[in-house]
């Protein structure tokens, strides 16, 4: 993959990631989980065009085992984009047709595998692609889809046919990228804004993964944050990068990831209520490297009151 393409596609990843460590701040707004899940779905349609794409440059050959396991994956990602899509519109057996999973696509014999594959493919080619774009289903993702089942059908693709074929897998490639790309920022950023008050960490984390990671030019943070007593791990706990606008918010596993840190010393502070704030001071930053670190934060001192004598004359 071009390294332009690849840098947005880290981006993707790390939204996505970040989106589903901190499920409990958007899991009640319907309208970003659906976004969430077709921006997913590209990113599946993209590792499977990627894929595709570099055994095809290569002339290597996929065993039938991994190209069934490639096109149930693709069939499951759309099948389920087709079920949210029916819950929107309230078909319950556009819902029942599409209720399968992997193990019902790839342990199957291969004539089955092949029949369930299609009818994912014929039944969403069937609706009107518009209707399905919130999901996540798009002309070329549909195009994904149907390269797998004919990649599975035909076991290899004629070698006189690579060039063609490796011309169309970039051009699906370029696509996806661009597809996912909008709807990371013009829908699931935009559905975002309202957490801008209610959530800012969690926003400002969001807008900080969305941005490509160049990695020659910047590097990352990783840390878990525990309780120094109990040795839990902390859930939000607030980092911020000193002199920048970093911030960051620790998951449910008390893990947070920083990106785009410039390179340099850089001094990190993590705040969380009921705790004393932790700072790190001298942290160097390189190019392209990632700085990992555990943080035990001490429970705030407890100042107890003495007690007021009153005298009276």
């Amino acid at each position: 993959m071009e390294k332009k393409l690849q840098q947005s596609v880290d981006s993707f990843n790390a939204f996505t990631k970040f989106s589903r460590e901190n499920e409990l701040v958007w899991i009640s707004v319907t309208a970003y989980g659906i976004a969430l899940t077709a921006l997913e779905l590209k990113v599946k349609s993209i590792i499977v065009t990627e894929s595709q794409q570099e055994e095809n440059n290569k002339g290597v050959t996929r065993t039938k085992d991994e190209q069934k396991s490639e096109m149930a994956n693709e069939a499951i990602g759309v099948a389920q984009a087709l079920q949210g899509y029916a819950i929107s519109i309230g078909d319950n057996d556009l819902f029942d047709l599409m209720s399968t999973s992997y193990t019902n696509i790839y342990r199957v014999k291969n004539s089955e595998a092949i029949a369930a594959a299609q009818r994912v493919f014929d039944t969403a080619s069937a609706l009107p692609i518009a209707s399905l774009q919130p999901f996540g289903i798009s002309a070329t993702v549909l195009t994904t889809l149907k390269t797998s089942i004919e990649n599975f059908i035909a076991v290899a693709p004629s070698t006189r046919n690579v060039k063609a074929h490796r011309l169309v897998l970039t051009k699906n490639l370029t696509q996806l990228v661009k597809e996912a790309n909008t709807l990371m920022r013009k829908n699931l950023l935009k559905i975002a804004r309202q957490f801008k008050k209610t959530n800012p960490d969690f926003y400002a984390g969001l807008v900080g993964n969305a941005k490509v990671i160049r990695h020659t030019l910047h590097a990352r943070l990783r840390l878990t944050v525990t309780d120094a007593k109990t040795k839990n791990v902390l859930p939000g706990a607030l980092i911020e990068i000193e002199g920048t606008e970093l911030k960051g918010m620790t998951d449910m596993k008390g893990k947070c990831t920083v990106t785009l840190v410039p390179a340099g010393m850089q001094t990190i502070t993590v705040k969380k209520t009921g705790y004393e704030v932790y700072v790190m001071k001298d942290v160097e930053f390189k190019k392209g490297k990632a700085v990992t670190a555990a943080i035990a934060m001490e429970p705030e001192k407890v100042n107890v009151a003495q007690p007021v004598v009153v005298v009276s004359a």
